[in-house]
């Protein structure tokens, strides 16, 4: 066996251990902005039928569109690397201006996605005559959220 024949089967090894360790960790990243998309909307489809609702802040509403997004096409990146004849692939949307335009478009689309359904969220609140919690408000380093209630006993 020549070095090279060595060098490439410890390289592949390499990759698949890359694959291996990575993967399951961005398909947690996934999972966690998924959860908290699908928490937005459930909140969104609810309005005025249930009596207390936690909103996110803006910020935190549109990171997790963001970070579908991002995650998602980073799960994506140890697949491709399993086999070297795929990873031109994932560097083609980067290397044109077209490509560039496009990402730039599917990125902006999803930050315009989040800041209208955090808006709409945000109307049906003044719509329904929700009333805000100061007490519940939480503001801290990494996330924000208020709290808005139908019936001002249930503040605590």
């Amino acid at each position: 066996m020549t070095y090279n024949e060595k060098f490439n089967r410890k390289l592949k090894r390499n990759r698949w251990l890359k694959v291996i360790i990575s993967w399951p960790l961005m398909i947690f990243m996934v999972w966690l902005s998924y959860s908290s998309i699908n928490e937005l909307v459930s909140i969104n489809n609810s309005i005025g039928t249930i009596p207390k609702a936690k909103i996110a802040s803006l910020v935190n509403n549109v990171a997790s569109f963001v970070g579908l997004l991002i995650f998602g096409f980073i799960a994506i990146i140890p697949i491709a690397m399993l086999h070297p004849s795929t990873e031109p692939l994932l560097k083609v949307p980067f290397l044109t201006k077209t490509g560039l335009y496009t990402v730039a478009i599917i990125v902006l689309s999803c930050i315009a996605s989040a800041i209208w359904l955090d808006n709409d969220t945000r109307e049906k609140i003044k719509q329904y005559n929700y009333i805000e919690c100061a007490s519940e408000r939480e503001l801290t380093l990494k996330s924000s959220s208020r709290t808005y209630v139908l019936d001002p006993s249930l503040c605590d």
